[in-house]
């Protein structure tokens, strides 16, 4: 998540007003809630890598290499998602003085 900036000041002594984590992962949990196509994805992405989970959980206690490496290329495809959720996220940003396309 170190590509999503949390905080913006040209001054190095305003360091003080930074927001704690929590408050900023809330914020864009909240901002994913509350668009349905990035709800769809955030959802979606819950979905597969709860099955990656299971199929390299289930690959491992029957020492299946066919399951784990299955579950290897969907933790590929979780990726994909996550990118994709994060540029869904980028594209709701409002435009501003540096950024005037958003």
């Amino acid at each position: 998540m170190a590509m999503l900036p949390t905080h913006y000041s040209k001054d190095k002594k305003d360091h003080d007003t930074r927001k704690p984590i929590g408050r900023i992962i809330r914020n864009y949990i909240s901002k994913i809630i509350s668009n349905r196509a990035t709800r769809n994805v955030f959802f979606f992405l819950l979905l597969n890598l709860s099955f990656t989970f299971v199929e390299i959980m289930y690959g491992i206690w029957t020492n299946s290499l066919g399951l784990i490496g299955d579950g290897v290329h969907m933790l590929f495809d979780s990726s994909a998602l996550i990118g994709s959720l994060i540029a869904s996220v980028i594209a709701t940003w409002p435009a501003n003085k540096r950024f005037t396309y958003g």
